[in-house]
């Protein structure tokens, strides 16, 4: 390694380490403004589950005196994360940005928005769907049986449904990008459509911490669409980037 490119390392090195450093207090200032919006993010948290809990006669309940210090902790890292998001993604951004070529930004930056809007559409989809799945598997409850939710564990599988809808509505951007970079096909996608449907079948199966059949469908449903839009999405960008190679092709022999 040369000098010149020593320093080049140590220069990116310190950067990447003031850039973490500034993500952090990002996360630490709005984990405290977090804190102040506990009550009203809380609510709108379990309003899923207490909605469950008035229609069957139940409640939520605390059953260890820490629980609702940790609670609280939870859902105040949990609003610094999501608060932060736009910052940590600029810092990302800013560190990534200079490395690539003009093309490779124009190309990058727009899949980093989809990749985001999809995140929260499929946590907000998940979040109305949780209005249905609540009531339909505490009603399983044997006859006589109050249903007590208890705090902590609402918090976590709301969170965690939430989460896991978010990840899984990623996998447009994921194949778009194996698409771009040559890795498969439009026409590979189509050929494995059945393969397609049981892997994401599968997937669903894996992220949702409930377990329970409704809840992968009602997931796997969704992906399914999204795949197959995808498909036709990836045939526009081969017919486009064919149309760019023809294009290259003409203007070189012209040129020849």
């Amino acid at each position: 390694m040369k000098q010149g490119d020593r320093l080049d390392f140590f220069d990116h090195l310190e950067e990447l380490r003031s850039r973490l450093m500034r993500s952090v207090i990002y996360v630490v200032v709005l984990t405290i403004a977090g804190w102040a919006l506990y009550d009203p993010a809380y609510r709108l948290i379990t309003r899923p589950v207490a909605f469950a809990a008035q229609r069957l006669g139940g409640r939520i309940v605390v059953t260890n005196p820490l629980e609702p210090f940790v609670v609280r902790m939870q859902v105040s890292v949990i609003l610094g994360l999501i608060m932060a998001g736009p910052f940590l993604f600029w810092e990302a951004w800013k560190f990534v940005s200079p490395g690539l070529t003009k093309q490779e930004r124009r190309t990058v930056l727009p899949l980093l928005l989809v990749s985001a809007f999809l995140g929260v559409g499929g946590a907000a989809f998940c979040y109305m769907l949780c209005f249905r799945i609540f009531p339909w598997i505490s009603a399983l409850a044997p006859k006589g049986v109050q249903p007590l939710f208890h705090m902590g564990a609402t918090i976590l599988i709301v969170a965690k449904l939430m989460l896991a809808f978010a990840l899984c509505f990623q996998v447009p951007v994921a194949i778009i990008i194996l698409v771009k970079v040559g890795i498969i096909s439009p026409d590979f996608l189509a050929r494995r459509r059945k393969e397609a449907i049981v892997a994401l079948v599968v997937l669903a199966a894996v992220v949702t911490p409930t377990g329970d059949p409704l809840t992968l469908l009602l997931l796997a449903g969704p992906l399914y669409v999204m795949y197959e839009a995808t498909v036709a999405i990836s045939r526009i960008i081969y017919r486009r980037r064919a149309a760019a190679i023809a294009r290259a092709a003409t203007s070189a022999s012209q040129g020849g």
